[in-house]
């Protein structure tokens, strides 16, 4: 298959001396075995270059790996639809402090995507009312699944595709 790699990892050389400055390693792949689709890679191989931290893409959410040295998927900077949703941006990492690296996520996303249930919805005015209670700190595309009893009101509204 075209979309095999072989883990790229091998070619990052060791960090050389605790002396030198902070050692950041940049990873495209995921987590897996040699030959898996895109440059699977190996978290203890990788922990064990000795880099201050590693900044890996290709999966959209994100997550930590492993505390220290920091391994770190950032996610995406925006999210593409609905399936993405929550804050998105990037880590900045840096050692202010002279305690090591020390990564801060950062929200950068101009539009934000959420979903919501809401369960027993007599009427456009409650429906309303539950999103107005909401605090939408930044713009949000939000995805609303009406559950339970729906109201005439709202079912008569062919856009809600009820």
């Amino acid at each position: 298959d075209r979309f095999k790699r072989q883990s790229a990892l091998p070619n990052f050389p060791v960090k050389a001396s605790q002396l030198e400055d902070s050692h950041l390693g940049l990873y495209h792949g995921a987590i897996g075995q040699n030959g898996e689709a895109y440059a699977a890679f190996n978290l203890d191989e990788m922990v064990a270059k000795g880099y201050d931290y590693w900044a890996l893409g290709h999966i959209h959410i994100r997550q930590v790996l492993h505390e220290n040295p920091m391994v770190a998927y950032s996610g995406n900077l925006q999210g593409l639809n609905r399936n993405e949703t929550g804050p998105k941006g990037f880590y900045l990492v840096s050692d202010e402090a002279g305690l090591g690296l020390q990564a801060e996520f950062r929200p950068v996303a101009p539009v934000v995507w959420e979903n919501s249930a809401l369960a027993d919805c007599p009427d456009l005015a409650t429906l309303q009312e539950e999103l107005s209670a909401r605090d939408f700190n930044e713009t949000t595309l939000l995805s609303i699944q009406l559950t339970g009893t729906i109201g005439q009101e709202l079912r008569e509204n062919d856009s809600w595709g009820l």
